[in-house]
């Protein structure tokens, strides 16, 4: 327990007054996607946290961690690999699935979440998902990609954000089941 208390007190020290967490060295070498993890870190102790201190300190760190994910969103809905949503790239699914799961996990602790940018999110994510179910790595690479390994985490995210009823998700669970070597 006390190496996980000082795992997340280091995560709360490298949250910055925007809400990005970085290591210190020049901004953050895994970006956006270490940033979704950080933030998953705080969302998922938040609740296993019995030291008033450390719990206020961590709830405004997952605040602000959120705010810095809806304020990074891209113009497809996805986001980048910098915490600038006008950045070139055109995001990654690797990327996208670390936010959406910080923001859900957020949400079950009662962190309000922009409603445009989950609506946004959920457009990404189609539009990320073939007709046929399958999840494409980036908007740039949709259309023809044919990949469980992309496909698992693309599902997840559809689940993530209420998308039990697409097509799409019924269909990729299908891929899914269909083409995994080890069934």
């Amino acid at each position: 327990a006390e190496h996980v208390r000082l795992g997340i007190e280091y995560l709360v020290k490298r949250t910055s007054n925007s809400g990005f967490v970085a290591d210190g060295a020049g901004g953050g070498a895994s970006g956006m996607h270490g940033h979704g993890f950080a933030a998953m870190v705080f969302a998922e102790s938040l609740g296993t946290i019995d030291d008033g201190d450390l719990y206020a300190r961590v709830e405004e760190a997952l605040k602000k961690a959120v705010r810095r994910i809806e304020a990074s969103q891209n113009r497809y809905g996805g986001w980048n690999a910098a915490p600038d949503p006008n950045a070139t790239d055109d995001g990654s699914g690797a990327v996208a699935i670390m936010q959406i799961m910080a923001l859900r996990s957020a949400r079950s602790d009662g962190i309000t979440i922009q409603r445009k940018v989950i609506d946004r999110a959920k457009k990404y994510v189609l539009d990320m998902t073939t007709e046929d179910g399958w999840y494409q790595y980036n908007w740039g690479s949709r259309g023809g990609q044919r990949s469980c390994g992309l496909t698992g985490p693309g599902i997840y995210m559809l689940g993530a954000l209420g998308e039990y009823d697409s097509p799409k998700y019924d269909h990729g669970i299908k891929n899914i089941m269909s083409h995994a070597p080890f069934l």
